[in-house]
This record gives structure tokens, C-alpha cells and sequence, in this order.
């Protein structure tokens, strides 16, 4: 059966891509989780289906319903010529709030790199053709193995582009979607090449602003790579288009972003760093709600809860690190990527948190009471053999034994959780038959355990899936 989108949807779909409030993977993950939902007879509208997946808030809906029929917020594909400048598009790879990521070929030089484009009906305004270029420059005065290469910029026919390296892996969101969370010292180790690259663009007065697992980057050679440097926003532009809808990624925002956008810090990217490492590490972000004003108003009045809550077995020094990137109170966060890199170092060379202290102390030195940082640049970065173990690790990693639960009792949840959880297997949860059917439009299980009874669409049905998605 294929799907067929009304007019409103299709019109729908545009403008939510065109605003940069809906990914390309999201949207393929939306209509495959509307297709199914049509082949058993639940005729949801697309809104409804991107509101319930947690894509698009209700505020967000609401705005791109008023909006439609307003043809200047359309985008259509015929607008992007084959060529622009010396490269040559071969295929989309994703969408954000200012432009479209081509892979493409420089033809001079034989080379694939990451194309990006101002959206066109962007290319019309001053302030956004600034911010691109901006950030085409940023990128280009970083030179670090942790960061994504930028090569040239330039503007061709009024399309306004630029060529950035093109990596061979896998994003970390992607990556925790298909594998599950990451065990504390792999999570480290990335968070520690990440922090050393937020150190070089600091040290070149960039700060980032848009940390999370999709900007950030797994080589096949198991790499951890950090793209969309310098997306540094104009003074008085608070992640907002002239349509008001909100731009930014508001699970890993920190406080003061919301307060004073254009006055933050590198700190800003430390608590944002901090967020997507309890992600890397639990494969949930520590504040979700179906609406953005909640999630930021939880940003900045709560501390983020225990990572012990969903992976009680962090140990103390994993637990400080992420507590301490993540402090309200940007003064009481890691003053610099230079100090977090320091701690996450020492951690992966066995050094024990003196929590009343707040240092780190190798175990053969606690005696003579000296700390971590204090050790010799050489008995800290002699790691070759460590890290190879990790980028194996990394690389060779296998999907563990995954099952998707069906159960919206709380107790029984937890019950799962601790009997389950403890022995390896990889848990997804989904409240009722819709949510599963949604799950498993796009990912495979090992094994499903469900409820009969439930609301739309009950267990049995759900199981009808069984020989479509190959599950046992």
C-alpha cells in the first residue's frame, strides 16, 4: 500500500521542514509510522502522528496550521539546481533551520565533501545571508581532529553555499537509536574528544550554542567528530524567525541562553555537552515534555535528575563529571572544556572522585595528597592502548538482545526495568498500541511484550506485525 497525503498534509510537511522544526529523518519515520497506522484502519491526520512522536509540540502545530497557504514558506525541490559553484549535488542528506546538507562532488578535485545551502527564500535577507557566512567562516579557522573541516564558501546564481568535510559514520543520535546507550567508558572517551574540540574553538572565541548527539559525529575509524561549528546567532535573535516559531534544540539548552542569548559562553556548551552525555549514557535526555516552553522552564528552574535514576550503576565519578557540567549556576560548572577534559582523562586512566574535595586522585597517590590534575601531562596521555580499546569497542559494537515493552502501569515498568534492565537487554518502552505501532514502523525487536487490553489498537493487532517486521 502506498501513502497518499492529502493536499493540507503535504503543505503541512513543507512548511515544518522549511522552518527547520522537523528533520528528513523524522519526517521518513512520520510517514512510515502514518502508513502503517493507515493499513490497519487508524486514519490519524500527519499532524497528529508528528505531535504524538514528540516531533512538533502543539504550539508548533497550531502555528504551521495558521500558516498555511502562504506560499513563501514553501520550499520545492526544483528550486536546488545539480550544480552550485564546482560541486555537484548527488543526494539530500538533511535539513536544519537555515539550509539544506547536500552530499556532493568538487569535480576539480575528485573530492566528496558536505554541501550546504541557504535556503533560497532566505537569500533575500541581510541578517541570514550574514549568519551563514558567518558560520562558513567560524568553521573555517578550526583545525582539530575532533571538529568537521570546512573548506570553501561562496555564493553561485544567488545560492549561497558552503563545502565542508564529509564524514563516514554515524551520528551519536543515530548511533544510540540503533545500538542503545554506551557504556560509561566509551561515553567518556567521546565526551573527552568532544570537550577537547570544544577547547580549540573556544580558544578561537567560538562558542558552539547547538550542542547534541546530532551534531556530533562517530567516524567509521570510531572518530567522535564535532559539525556545525559556529552557528553564532546575530544580537537580539533569540532562536526566532520572523514568524516567531522557536529554532534551537531546546533538550540540551542551557539557562542562560534563555536569559541572554548573546552574552554565553563556552560554559553554555559545557552544560549542553553535559546533557547529551546523561543521553549517551541512559538514551533519554533528562527533561521530556510534548511542549517547549515546559522543557525550558525545566532547564531553568530544575536540576536535572540523577543519572543513578535510569542507570543506577554510574559510578561516583561519572556521576560528578555530569552533575558538574550541568550546574544552573554556570560559575559552578567546569570553567573551561580544558578542566572537563582533565577530569574525563583522568577518570579513563583510573583515578577515584574525592567527593568532599571535589578532585580527582589516582589511588597510588592519595597518600601524598596529590590530585589528578596534578599528575604529569605524560602519565596522563600515555593512553595509546586504552583508547584502541575503545575505538574497537566503539567500531565492533553489537546491537544487544532488544525488546519493546507495551505497558503503561509504572510499577510494572519498573518491575521490567530491574529484572530486565539488570541482564543486558536493551528496553523500549511504549504506552499504549500506537506508540508500539509507531516503534516499530522503524526499528526491529528481538522479542515484544505487550498487553491485551489496551485503547485504539489492542495487543492482537499489534501482533499482526509480526510477519511484516520479521519479529519472533
Amino acid at each position: 500500500m502506498s501513502l497518499s497525503l492529502t493536499d493540507e498534509e503535504q503543505q503541512f510537511l513543507e512548511i515544518a521542514l522549511n522552518q527547520g522544526l522537523l528533520s528528513e529523518d523524522q519526517k521518513e519515520e512520520a510517514l512510515e509510522n502514518l502508513k502503517l497506522l493507515r493499513e490497519i484502519n487508524l486514519d490519524l491526520p500527519l499532524w497528529n502522528v508528528l505531535e504524538k512522536k514528540n516531533f512538533l509540540s502543539k504550539k508548533d502545530v497550531q502555528k504551521i496550521r495558521s500558516l498555511q497557504g502562504r506560499d513563501e514558506y514553501f520550499l520545492k525541490g526544483e528550486d536546488i539546481p545539480k550544480v552550485i559553484g564546482s560541486y555537484e549535488l548527488i543526494e539530500k542528506l538533511g535539513q536544519g533551520a537555515m539550509g539544506i546538507v547536500y552530499k556532493a562532488k568538487q569535480a576539480r578535485l575528485e573530492r566528496i565533501v558536505a554541501l550546504k545551502i541557504l535556503f533560497p527564500h532566505l537569500a533575500y535577507e541581510e541578517e541570514y545571508i550574514h549568519l551563514f557566512l558567518r558560520e562558513a567562516r567560524s568553521a573555517a579557522r578550526l583545525n582539530h581532529p575532533n571538529i568537521v573541516a570546512a573548506y570553501d564558501s561562496g555564493e553561485d546564481n544567488g545560492f549561497y553555499y558552503f563545502a565542508m568535510e564529509y564524514v563516514e559514520g554515524i551520528s551519536l543520535d543515530r548511533y544510540i537509536l540503533k545500538y542503545g546507550p554506551m557504556d560509561e567508558r566509551e561515553g567518556a572517551y567521546v565526551i573527552r574528544e568532544i570537550g577537547k574540540a570544544l577547547d580549540h574553538a573556544s580558544q578561537q572565541g567560538i562558542v558552539h550554542r547547538d550542542i547534541k548527539p546530532g551534531n556530533i559525529f562517530l567516524t567509521e575509524d570510531g572518530v567522535p567528530k564535532l559539525g556545525d561549528l559556529g552557528l553564532a546567532k546575530p544580537k537580539g535573535d533569540l532562536r526566532l524567525t520572523k514568524t516567531n516559531i522557536f529554532f534551537g534544540s531546546p533538550y540540551y539548552i542551557s539557562p542562560e541562553q534563555m536569559e541572554n542569548y548573546s552574552e554565553v559562553d563556552v560554559r553554555a556548551d559545557i552544560y549542553s555537552l553535559g546533557i547529551s552525555f546523561f543521553e549517551l549514557l541512559t538514551g533519554r535526555v533528562p527533561f521530556e515534555d510534548a511542549h517547549y516552553a515546559e522543557i525550558l522552564h525545566k532547564h531553568f528552574t530544575q536540576d536535572i535528575p540523577s543519572i543513578r535514576t535510569l542507570r543506577p550503576e554510574t559510578s561516583d565519578e561519572i556521576n560528578f563529571i555530569i552533575l558538574k557540567m550541568t550546574r544552573k549556576n554556570r560559575e559552578e560548572r567546569y570553567s573551561s572544556p580544558k578542566e572537563l577534559v582533565s577530569d574525563l582523562d583522568a577518570y579513563l586512566h583510573g583515578a577515584k572522585i574525592n567527593l568532599q574535595e571535589g578532585r580527582f586522585y589516582f589511588d597510588s597517590k592519595i597518600e601524598k595528597g596529590l590530585p589528578a590534575s596534578q599528575l604529569s601531562r605524560e602519565s596522563l596521555s600515555n593512553s595509546t592502548k586504552d583508547t584502541q580499546k575503545i575505538f574497537t569497542s566503539l567500531v565492533e559494537k553489537e546491537k544487544k538482545p532488544s525488546i519493546l515493552v507495551v505497558e503503561d502501569d509504572e510499577d510494572m515498568i519498573q518491575f521490567l526495568k530491574a529484572i530486565l534492565g539488570s541482564q543486558g537487554y536493551q528496553l523500549t518502552f511504549a504506552q499504549d498500541g500506537v506508540d508500539a505501532l509507531m516503534t516499530l514502523a522503524l526499528h526491529d525487536f528481538d522479542l515484544i511484550l505487550s498487553d491485551v487490553v489496551m485503547p485504539n489498537l489492542d495487543g492482537l493487532k499489534l501482533l499482526e506485525l509480526k510477519s511484516k517486521k520479521g519479529i519472533n
